[in-house]
């Protein structure tokens, strides 16, 4: 079972930290640099740690020059699941 997640990410932040914006999208922001794929791999290695997922099982499917990006977590998680180890309501619509 694979859960595929749209995101928007903001790199170069002062810290590290997930929101939700206006319109329900889900927002991570990172202190890394966009460059050489430092943001990814802390986008990956964040999400890892919050959903207790190991990194392999984490894929940037869309998205690896942008911003906006959609990201499959491959695993026995459901939608449900996955918002509640990012602490985020159900009612959002992410997926």
């Amino acid at each position: 079972m694979s859960v595929i997640i749209a995101i928007k990410v903001t790199p170069k932040s002062k810290c590290s930290k997930i929101l939700l914006d206006k319109s329900g999208r889900l927002c991570i922001h990172l202190t890394s640099v966009p460059e050489n794929g430092k943001a990814n791999y802390e986008l990956i290695k964040l999400l890892s740690k919050l959903i207790k997922v190991p990194q392999s099982n984490i894929e940037i499917v869309s998205g690896l020059t942008s911003r906006l990006k959609k990201i499959k977590i491959t695993g026995f998680l459901t939608q449900e699941e996955v918002l509640n180890k990012l602490n985020l309501s159900v009612q959002n619509k992410l997926f």
